[in-house]
């Protein structure tokens, strides 16, 4: 009997010793603890991390923005049955709102250095952040899928022209939406992926650089070869084409659905983007500037090449390949897999899956994580968050959502609807109703001594505002999601509009509920943040900050203080007593 207590006592000791090393661990450059309201992610970004200045905002967009999944929402319009010069005026407008939406929802992230997710708890309140979190990762769980997938048909690709047999094998899955080739591809691909995506985020511009300069090459060289080949820019282009208004009820509404595609692609993007401009060491300044010229540009510029690649090589190979990998495979078909066609195809489907990594890092995984890691700050950090949105992505069948070019825009057009309620809920509550200020230390203590606590952890205003502002679009976004062949009705009609109304409704009734029913602590706090004097509710002493240059180091567990190194275990469990008073050699406590 005393031995299986023994037994019994040393394999919960074990067990908790196990989970213990699996918890998230506390930054080895401050002396906060981690809760469920904080982790090393969470927290506002140390000026050590803070490396990012116009030129890599600049890459981001060049990655971001110039990739695959703009050159395939231009191409997918062709498919779906507008003419070439109808893709490009529709998708014309839509960069230039998405640089305002980037601007404005990033600013937060460059004054105060907080994730979207912080920044969240702003509007929301500090258990209501969750529900726009969700929001925010839901489109990355699924576009993490769709990228990959992509780029597991690059590899595909890849692997097709080294072996003929490959290339012609014809294996179909899941009712013949997905070849087992592209499925082989798609696990080479997340292999690629998990490795890269062991960097940190702050140190992913290399990586971004030449991901963004081999996607150059491969447009490039497909531009110029379909142009060339076909004489012009394609039939598409032709002044007698008459494009069927296919889905869309005329040919002006197909146009809506174009632009508001663009949104829906972007939105979820410009959201989040607290979560990069973070990393800014210049302010906010120099690096939204870069920002709001880099974003329309290389957005636009890889819809338009994708239209004009996509008509060009129609008029080669007899039928319009929105998919560039599925353009690549028919390139190398179409000149008999001839060894030049091969070795084209080999570099250009190479350069395109490394690109798939670095975008879908970029885009979904990272920011998502970010994000994610909010709902247990104990156990997820970014990349915890991001092999688990990897493996969702798996789980979303990325090969139905891309399968007909109207059910990849009906997906794309869908986002905006709920993004432009949350794009308009976060601008009007950080630049109307609280005029930039934010009082930092409160958006780390989960009580009622929070003033972002509001009502129990959520903020009624943010809440009714969404409801009101997404009413219009939902009951044609349900009607259109239900049955992708229908005709569009009225309702249908509004749901596309659904990014632009949602997002105006916002900005009014978010602001009057908030000006009838006052929020706590308004004119509260300070327009950008000061490390070195912010003191977080988790800090071990409270009378030092948490942060910067007046931080103490923990070394295995244990705060380390003043030359000596003396470490004292006599502190409380809760780190809430010990450190008050003056801080000498002698009284330092270990880390809860």
């Amino acid at each position: 009997m005393a031995s299986f207590s023994s037994s019994a006592s040393w394999d919960g000791s074990k067990l908790r010793q196990t989970l213990k090393r699996m918890e998230v661990q506390p930054p080895t450059s401050g002396t906060f603890k981690v809760d469920q309201w904080i982790n090393p992610d969470l927290a506002p970004m140390d000026k050590t991390r803070r490396t990012w200045g116009w030129w890599k905002y600049s890459v981001y967009w060049m990655t971001g923005g110039f990739a695959i999944y703009n050159y395939a929402t231009g191409s997918a319009l062709i498919a779906y049955g507008l003419s070439a010069r109808q893709c490009l005026t529709a998708g014309l407008v839509s960069p230039i709102v998405l640089a305002m939406m980037c601007v404005l929802c990033g600013w937060p992230g460059g004054a105060h250095h907080i994730t979207f997710t912080v920044t969240s708890r702003l509007a929301w309140g500090m258990r209501g952040s969750w529900f726009a979190v969700f929001f925010r990762v839901m489109p990355g769980l699924i576009w993490d899928g769709i990228e990959a997938f992509w780029g597991g048909q690059a590899v595909a690709t890849m692997i097709g022209t080294w072996s003929l047999t490959w290339a012609e094998w014809d294996y179909p899955l899941a009712n013949g939406t997905l070849q087992l080739k592209d499925f082989i591809g798609f696990m080479l691909y997340y292999v690629i992926f998990l490795i890269v995506m062991w960097l940190p985020p702050e140190r992913l511009y290399k990586p971004f650089l030449v991901s963004c300069v081999m996607f150059a090459m491969v447009v490039t060289g497909i531009l110029i070869w379909s142009v060339n080949t076909a004489g012009g820019g394609g039939k598409y282009f032709a002044h007698d084409y008459e494009p069927p208004s296919l889905l869309a009820g005329s040919v002006a509404w197909a146009m809506v659905y174009g632009a508001t595609s663009v949104l829906g692609n972007c939105a979820v993007i410009t959201l989040g983007q607290s979560d990069w401009c973070r990393f800014s060491k210049d302010g906010n300044k120099i690096p939204m500037i870069a920002q709001a010229i880099a974003c329309p540009i290389f957005i636009y510029l890889a819809f338009a090449l994708g239209i004009v690649c996509t008509s060009a090589a129609a008029d080669v190979l007899g039928e319009a390949y929105w998919q560039p990998y599925l353009l690549l495979r028919n390139i190398q078909s179409h000149y008999n897999n001839s060894p030049r066609s091969r070795a084209a195809v080999f570099f250009a489907s190479a350069a395109c899956a490394f690109a798939q990594v670095t975008v879908n890092i970029i885009l979904n995984s990272v920011a998502s994580a970010m994000d994610l890691a909010s709902y247990s700050p104990k156990w997820l950090n970014i990349r915890r968050g991001a092999y688990l949105i990897a493996a969702v992505g798996v789980a979303v069948n990325p090969w139905e959502l891309t399968s007909s070019a109207a059910t990849f825009i009906a997906v794309l057009s869908g986002f905006g609807t709920f993004y432009g309620p949350l794009s308009g809920i976060l601008v009007a509550d950080y630049w109307v109703v609280r005029r930039r200020t934010v009082k930092m230390r409160d958006l780390y203590l989960g009580n009622e001594q929070s003033i972002y606590w509001y009502t129990k952890g959520f903020n009624w205003r943010a809440f009714a505002s969404f409801v009101l502002a997404i009413f219009p679009a939902m009951p044609g976004y349900i009607m259109g999601c239900a049955d992708l062949n229908r005709a569009p009705n009225g309702w249908m009609k509004l749901s596309r509009l659904g990014f632009i109304t949602g997002f105006c409704i916002a900005m009014v009734v978010y602001p009057a509920f908030s000006w009838i029913f006052p929020p706590p602590g308004l004119g509260e706090g300070t327009d950008h943040h000061d490390e070195d004097q912010l003191i977080l509710p988790q800090g071990i002493f409270q009378d030092r900050p948490t942060q910067g240059q007046f931080s103490t180091p923990v070394v295995d567990g244990e705060v380390i203080h003043g030359v000596d190194g003396v470490v004292d275990r006599s502190g409380s469990d809760d780190g809430s007593a010990a450190g008050k008073g003056p801080i000498t050699n002698e009284k330092v406590m270990m880390l809860p």
